[in-house]
């Protein structure tokens, strides 16, 4: 079983060892940090557990599983979170930062660059031996991405248009278009009903559309961070190699217009194979429980197999 724990969802997929797909689920977001504490936590991986359990007919105690975690961070979280899981009847258990996961859902070997720009942002690079970690913590400290940074830059430039304190742009008009509200009146959503994160990112590439300076100059900023937590996992694990993955992962990169990607090939180093994964870190999850429950390395047929039954599994869900 693989578990992706984040902040807005957790999802649960449990495969055989041919890679069949047995179960899925998705539960609320689980991160310790920000759902209300690790007892929460446990609580909403208790039911993702116990709903792949019923829905596979095979007991939790077979369970040969791997947790990418959200809010493991730092040595105490680590601790924290180990003491948590080993509460849930599990066979055995591994765990690390959720980031970690997205960087083998998206390479498999476990090879190249993950950056996410998600709810958050996490940044994991591997060259198979040594693991770095950049950044992951929050905007406060230090982080220059996440669509909700990302979305805040953008209302913020919408308003200061308005207002005169800012250069014109068109992102007032089509936010508020969009929206059905003055831009203004976000500060008065009640987030948890309503996410307008989606519809300001949406409105972003739309300004860029109609060659807004204002909306390239927020873009710019993203290609510009994302081009420097690259280049420092290069200078420490992949000074001469040719050909580095470079795994975007996260809803803004899914989400992004070609436009977009099209700024970035033109800036970052011409040797980065950027790939953005259609399916989601859930599958690394997968990939490493697997690996932990064999000792030999996911091949590449199985991986493959996992990947496209799990999309076919999404699109159902989503039809």
């Amino acid at each position: 079983m693989g578990v992706d724990v984040g902040n807005t969802k957790t999802d649960f997929l449990l495969c055989g060892e041919d890679g069949e797909i047995l179960a899925y689920a998705r539960k609320s977001g689980a991160n310790f940090q920000s759902c209300g504490g690790i007892d929460m936590t446990l609580k909403i991986l208790n039911e993702g557990i116990e709903e792949v359990s019923l829905k596979s007919k095979v007991d939790r105690g077979k369970f040969v599983t791997y947790l990418g975690m959200a809010g493991a961070d730092r040595e105490a979280d680590f601790k924290l979170i180990e003491k948590a899981l080993s509460k849930l009847r599990l066979k055995t258990f591994s765990f690390q930062n959720d980031g970690f996961v997205g960087l083998k859902s998206g390479t498999v070997d476990g090879k190249g660059i993950l950056i996410t720009c998600g709810t958050g942002n996490t940044n994991f690079a591997s060259d198979g031996e040594k693991i770095e970690r950049i950044g992951g913590l929050s905007q406060e400290l230090g982080d220059g991405l996440g669509a909700h940074m990302i979305a805040s830059k953008v209302t913020s430039a919408a308003v200061r248009a308005k207002d005169g304190r800012g250069p014109k742009t068109v992102l007032r008009e089509i936010l508020e278009d969009k929206l059905k509200m003055e831009v203004e009146d976000l500060i008065t959503v009640n987030l948890r009903k309503f996410d307008p994160v989606p519809i300001v990112v949406e409105s972003l590439f739309e300004a860029v559309k109609q060659f807004d300076v204002v909306a390239f100059s927020i873009l710019k900023d993203v290609v510009e961070e994302i081009n420097k937590i690259a280049e420092l996992f290069r200078t420490k694990l992949f000074q001469k190699e040719k050909n580095v993955k470079l795994i975007l992962d996260g809803s803004f990169f899914k989400n992004a217009d070609a436009v977009f990607f099209k700024m970035l090939q033109n800036y970052i180093w011409n040797g980065y194979k950027v790939l953005v994964p259609e399916h989601d870190p859930v599958v690394g999850a997968v990939f490493l429980s697997m690996e932990n429950g064999t000792r030999e390395k996911i091949s590449k047929q199985m991986a493959e197999r996992i990947v496209k039954e799990y999309l076919q599994i999404v699109k159902r869900k989503k039809g």
